[in-house]
C-alpha cells in the first residue's frame, strides 16, 4: 500500500508544477502545500479519495494544454 508520505510528495509536484506553469493561478504554493499536510492528517479520508484529489488538477492541466495546442495550432491568420 502507497504510504502517506508518497501521497504528499505527488500532491507536492503537483502544485509545483501548476505553478510553474501558471495552469491554476487562483491556487498559490502555499494552499497547495497546506492541503497536502491537511490530507496528510486526516486519516479518514481513504487514500483512493486522496489519489483522486491528487489527479484532478493533472487532468484539468492536460486539457489546458491540449486546448491551446489546438488553438494556436489551427487558429486562422
Amino acid at each position: 500500500m502507497v504510504s502517506k508520505i508518497v501521497v504528499i510528495f505527488i500532491l507536492f509536484v503537483i502544485v509545483v508544477y501548476i505553478r510553474f506553469f501558471n495552469f491554476w493561478s487562483m491556487v498559490s504554493f502555499k494552499t497547495g502545500f497546506l492541503i497536502a499536510i491537511l490530507l496528510f492528517f486526516l486519516s479518514c479520508l481513504s487514500l483512493v479519495f486522496i489519489l483522486k484529489i491528487a489527479i484532478v488538477p493533472c487532468i484539468v492541466a492536460i486539457h489546458y494544454l491540449l486546448f491551446r495546442y489546438v488553438k494556436s495550432k489551427y487558429a486562422r491568420k
